[in-house]
């Protein structure tokens, strides 16, 4: 047998040790998980201002601003949530597609 050969076999050997005994297919998942908590609590820790309409926050605005804040961030929050949802749909579907891989 020559050495490349040896070589391939030790090698092909290997792969096979880590397949059986090294792929956790579970952490993948974990380590998203984990990240959306975060993405979670981020959302809190991040968030700028209040979402009651008839906060003080509001009250200057809504009376001598024509609501301009208020509608400013209602249009930028809404644009931001399809943006979201689209993205975790299609995440969702690069997962459904990440089990059915053979």
């Amino acid at each position: 047998m020559s050495k490349l050969r040896k070589l391939r076999v030790m090698v092909r050997e290997e792969v096979r040790k880590s397949l059986n005994e090294g792929i956790d297919l579970h952490s993948h998942v974990v380590l998203v998980k984990s990240q959306l908590d975060r993405f979670k609590n981020d959302l809190n820790a991040k968030r700028g201002g209040s979402f009651e309409t008839d906060s003080i926050e509001y009250e200057d605005d809504i009376w001598n601003n024509d609501s301009k804040m208020l509608k400013a961030r209602d249009k930028a929050l809404n644009k931001w949530s399809d943006k979201t949802i689209k993205v975790l749909m299609a995440l969702i579907k690069d997962y459904e597609k990440a089990w059915k891989a053979k």
